[in-house]
């Protein structure tokens, strides 16, 4: 084989002239391991380029991935920090409920609603940098925090609120205004009776008016009694009851004309009659009583408004 030669004849389909190339066994071994080394090498150097350039291309959009996220998450801050502050002022604004709604203010300690701390400081497993990482935790912790904060503040407004209406449903069954305005004639407590002369308890205020004058509900509450039948010089003549709930009941008397019926329920301010001199009585006026859980009040006690 070591004799052996490859010959290469050359010649034109147009004319007569060839070509012979005598090529050896070791030429073409070595042209070939030439070749295969031409590309070995070029296709490293493709593979090293190429590498290069992903390495390059996949640091770059790392690069603007962080930066992006940097940016997402001082926002994210922000917007913490903005939702903490809100927080802070929905718990002052319970706090002005609670002393409105005369309510026991939340502890400080239990508004400190913590999340734990296990999880903030795992920053092992994560594929982002570290201090990335660590911010984010942060801020996951404090909206976390936030959130219950949240939840907590809503429960104690409605709880707060629903105390401030149980207040203002009392407040407005609680007689609390003159049923109307006048001269006081005769005022709660002992006094000599107009017509016997002789020291008697008065269970109520007389306060006298023109004939005719209305009449208004001092609370909220259920006509009990509407008496328009009397008999004349006997009692308080023509006479209004009503029950305000929480032991409260308010009498009406003297009146001249009513106009309100058992059982209907009425408000503040409504009128229920007009000022007579009906039954036991010595002129236009109106006897007032307020009475809780049986025992006689002075009306005059009860007066916030007029």
């Amino acid at each position: 084989m070591r004799d052996k030669r490859i010959k290469v004849i050359y010649f034109s389909l147009q004319g007569s002239e060839s070509k012979e190339f005598i090529l050896s066994w070791k030429l073409i071994l070595g042209s070939f391991f030439l070749l295969f080394a031409i590309i070995l090498l070029l296709v490293g150097s493709s593979i090293s380029a190429f590498t290069d350039y992903y390495h390059n291309f996949r640091i770059e959009t790392l690069s603007k991935t962080n930066a992006g996220l940097r940016t997402q998450l001082h926002e994210l801050g922000k917007m913490a920090n903005e939702l903490q502050t809100r927080v802070h002022k929905f718990e002052r604004e319970n706090d002005d409920l609670g002393i409105f709604a005369d309510q026991p203010l939340m502890d400080s300690d239990i508004r400190q609603v913590g999340v734990g701390g296990s999880d903030a400081d795992r920053t092992e497993d994560s594929l982002l940098p570290h201090d990335l990482q660590r911010v984010t935790n942060e801020y996951r912790s404090m909206l976390e925090t936030t959130s219950r904060k949240l939840g907590l503040v809503e429960s104690e407004k409605s709880v707060l609120l629903s105390a401030i209406e149980e207040r203002q449903i009392k407040l407005d069954h609680q007689p609390s205004i003159y049923p109307v305005t006048g001269r006081i004639t005769d005022p709660f407590g002992y006094r000599i009776d107009p017509f016997t002369k002789s020291k008697r308890h008065h269970k109520g205020i007389d306060i006298a008016q023109r004939l005719g004058t209305p009449v208004k509900a001092t609370a909220a509450g259920t006509v009990v009694l509407a008496k328009k039948k009397y008999k004349k010089n006997s009692g308080f003549g023509r006479v209004v009851k009503i029950d305000h709930g929480n032991g409260f009941i308010t009498i009406f008397g003297h009146l001249d004309e009513i106009y309100v019926k058992p059982g209907q329920k009425i408000e503040r301010h409504e009128i229920i009659g007009t000022v007579g001199s009906t039954g036991r009585s010595t002129g236009p006026h109106l006897h007032y009583e307020v009475k809780k859980g049986g025992v006689q009040l002075n009306p005059n006690d009860y007066i916030i408004a007029e």
